[in-house]
């Protein structure tokens, strides 16, 4: 883990019932209902978006 690297991606629940996901770098956000970040959660402790390099 590099402390010093200014590359992150923001997560913002502060609106109710959505979910905005912001990458630091380029400041692009996406936003998500709150449901769909709980599938997201869910599928990523599953596994389901791991990928190969």
């Amino acid at each position: 883990m590099n402390n010093n690297d200014p590359r992150c991606v923001e997560v913002a629940t502060k609106v109710p019932g959505k979910v905005a996901v912001r990458n630091s770098e380029n400041g692009c956000a996406v936003e998500f209902t709150a449901v769909e970040w709980t599938d997201f959660l869910t599928g990523t402790k599953l596994g389901e978006f791991h990928v190969v390099a």
